[in-house]
């Protein structure tokens, strides 16, 4: 009986360590997959927002009168898409990550206002514009992040 007792106060005794090597595992894959649903969440807000600015810019230029100059309607574009992209943090707003593009231009006989915000991407050489630190594991960056934009145009009068 005690021989029984000792191996089993011994395999114990070795087992010790197991509980924390085992979590290690555990806690690693499960900050890797919060990270990953965390850092692609971000991207996709600012998406959604980028897409909600145009448009309401888009929006707000039906109200203004289309006999005013260029010059006039691309000013109070560009201070509607400013209000619009107030719910971004700080950070989001500066012109190296979400770059803001209000033209007026001719097409056909047609003046289109056209609102252009874009993202320049997370990449090695533009650490500024990363909305989330990549994360770098074994050969991949978690999130990798290409370029993207939203266009919204909208024809203003007949020449």
């Amino acid at each position: 009986m005690s021989k029984i007792l000792t191996y089993a106060m011994a395999t114990k005794q070795r087992q010790r360590g197991a509980s924390a090597i085992e979590f290690s595992f555990v806690f690693g894959l499960l900050f890797t997959t919060f990270w990953a649903v965390l850092s692609y969440a971000f991207p996709f807000f600012l998406y959604q927002v980028m897409n909600q600015a145009t448009a309401e810019t888009a929006r707000y230029a039906l109200r203004i009168d289309p006999t005013q100059s260029n010059a006039a309607i691309i000013t109070l574009a560009q201070t509607r898409l400013t209000q619009e992209l107030s719910v971004l943090p700080p950070r989001l707003r500066r012109s190296d990550t979400v770059v803001p593009s209000v033209t007026v231009q001719t097409i056909d006989t047609f003046r289109t206002l056209v609102v252009t915000l874009t993202y320049p991407g997370c990449s090695s050489s533009n650490k500024v514009a990363c909305i989330v630190p990549p994360l770098n594991l074994i050969g991949f960056s978690l999130p990798n992040l290409s370029a993207f934009s939203t266009t919204s145009r909208l024809r203003l009068e007949n020449m």
